[in-house]
């Protein structure tokens, strides 16, 4: 009556840090987090192992010829490390060259910032004062807490979580730019002198 084959089961990260998930333990002794592949290391610097890998699947999912080589570095530099995100956001560039430059040559940097703007314009409409407040906390350095906030900006993917032997986590490279433009309110916030 049992097939013979395995079975992978997947849940979203998110549920992975709350209470649910110890009922979800219990069934599946064996569980362990699917890291994003890190593009920079917890401090900061390169990961040029990461990077690589994700040039790998760009070159292995493109067709050879389809995206200029700073578009290929600038997409891994966007995508956070995900797989997901890596593939949407070269598909819409090198449909964005087409549409704009036709035939003509690869996509280049600023089709890939086109994309990206797209995605950040989706996130634009729906992160929450409270959810820019915590993405500011994270960002600023703060260690990320367990809390209803937060599992939602896992969801969302606003914030991602890597794993460097120890987990860390890190606001979305495409988000970013959302928490720099309004960097001085939400300062302003963090030191107690606006509300919240």
């Amino acid at each position: 009556m049992e097939p013979r084959c395995r079975a992978v089961y997947t849940v979203p990260l998110a549920l992975y840090h709350t209470d649910d998930f110890q009922q979800v333990h219990m069934s599946f002794p064996r569980t362990f987090a699917l890291p994003n592949v890190k593009t920079v290391e917890r401090d900061g610097t390169s990961c040029p192992e990461g990077k690589d890998a994700l040039l790998e699947v760009l070159n292995c999912r493109l067709m050879p010829g389809l995206l200029a080589p700073e578009a290929a570095e600038r997409l891994v530099a966007r995508c956070g490390g995900l797989l997901k995100e890596l593939i949407a956001l070269g598909r819409n560039a090198v449909l964005r060259a087409r549409r704009v430059r036709g035939e003509r040559g690869p996509a280049q940097v600023e089709d890939v910032e086109y994309a990206a703007r797209q995605v950040r314009n989706t996130y634009r409409g729906s992160l929450t004062e409270e959810q820019y407040r915590e993405l500011w906390r994270i960002h600023s350095g703060e260690p990320f807490v367990n809390n209803p906030v937060s599992r939602t900006l896992l969801h969302n993917l606003s914030l991602l979580e890597y794993d460097g032997g120890d987990a860390w986590w890190a606001v979305h490279p495409i988000v970013r730019p959302l928490l720099e433009e309004r960097a001085d309110e939400l300062a302003q916030d963090d030191d107690g002198d606006g509300e919240r």
